[in-house]
Order: structure tokens, then C-alpha cells, then sequence
């Protein structure tokens, strides 16, 4: 089998977005919106920092896809 992965470019503030989509992340917010929304924040500064830029620098991401087949039983 061969590795899908499609590479894309965005900016830290697409991945900030990104990851607020997780649905652990909606769970963490409902249960403790100040720590999950702060723990976000974090993230983000710290890519900001390791960027040596801003919430619009742009980061090239790959993401790893996996296909899956299947049928209906007969």
C-alpha cells in the first residue's frame, strides 16, 4: 500500500482554526472554556515563537490520508 499525503500551505491562524474544530477540543471548551481557550492561545504562541513571526506566517503542512474499502456483506 502507498502513504496518501497532501501538502498544503496556511498560516498559523488557519491551524488555530483548525484545531478548534477538533471534537475533543469542543469538549475541553464545554466543560472548561477559560483552560481550553488558553491552552489554545498557547499553542498558537508557540508556533508564533518557533516561527520567529506572526498569526499570519505561513506554514507548509503535509497530512497523512488513509483509504478505506469495504463492501456490504452478501
Amino acid at each position: 500500500a502507498e502513504d496518501i499525503y497532501i501538502k498544503f500551505k496556511k498560516p498559523v491562524s488557519w491551524i488555530k482554526g483548525y484545531l478548534k474544530s477538533f471534537g475533543v477540543y469542543q469538549i475541553y471548551l464545554k466543560n472548561d472554556p477559560e483552560n481550553a481557550k488558553a491552552s489554545l492561545d498557547k499553542v498558537e504562541q508557540r508556533l508564533i515563537n518557533a516561527l520567529g513571526g506572526s498569526s499570519e506566517t505561513i506554514v507548509e503542512l503535509s497530512l497523512k490520508y488513509y483509504c478505506l474499502l469495504a463492501t456490504k456483506p452478501e
